[in-house]
């Protein structure tokens, strides 16, 4: 027993693809608490957790806002692309990943856009789930690269349920090539 405790870990087998392994791309991603140290301008937001208190270290939090108007201005490193990306011997783009609260009552809407530093088309991001749950889900866009790019995120007065509850739980930036984004594409950009 003694001899086989000592032995050291088989070695790990080599991963199936590569190019999905690698973990030298640089990525930006804010979450939690970290959130705050990307807001800029808060308008009508608050940090919350919403977790259950019947669980024990179960935590949502996020950046919480139900009044139509109410704006963050998010400051995003959205500078991930290499040398070799920027010299087009690649076919990367740079992804935002925002994740948010979805649910089925009193949740609206949210409009995302890039206002300084970067380019992005604006996205509508709607927090209404179609099912009976209340979940993270995650949007991707294409966005510039930047080493400081501001975002902005209002409440928008449009709804598809009687209220305008959106909450912010994570910003995330990272490279994503053809083969990544097909790899990536049913976790982030999956309808419910």
């Amino acid at each position: 027993m003694v001899a086989e405790a000592s032995k050291p870990p088989p070695q790990m087998p080599p991963p199936l693809n590569p190019e999905a392994a690698q973990e030298d791309w640089p990525t930006f991603c804010a979450q939690d608490a970290a959130l705050n140290s990307i807001v800029q301008e808060n308008k009508g937001w608050e940090f919350v957790d919403e977790g259950n208190n019947l669980c024990a270290g179960c935590h949502k939090y996020g950046l919480r806002a139900a009044d139509v108007g109410s704006m963050l201005v998010l400051r995003v490193n959205s500078a991930v692309l290499s040398a070799a990306d920027i010299n087009g011997n690649d076919t990367a783009k740079v992804m935002l990943a925002v994740s948010y609260l979805r649910s089925y009552s009193d949740v609206g809407k949210a409009r995302i856009e890039c206002i300084s530093g970067c380019k992005c088309a604006s996205k509508t991001l709607d927090a209404k789930n179609v099912r009976a749950t209340s979940e993270l889900h995650t949007e991707r866009m294409e966005i510039g690269a930047a080493a400081e790019c501001l975002l902005r995120l209002t409440i928008l007065e449009e709804t598809s349920t009687a209220g305008h509850k959106f909450r912010l739980a994570s910003v995330a930036v990272h490279k994503a090539d053809k083969v990544l984004s097909f790899s990536y594409a049913p976790v982030y950009d999956r309808r419910l």
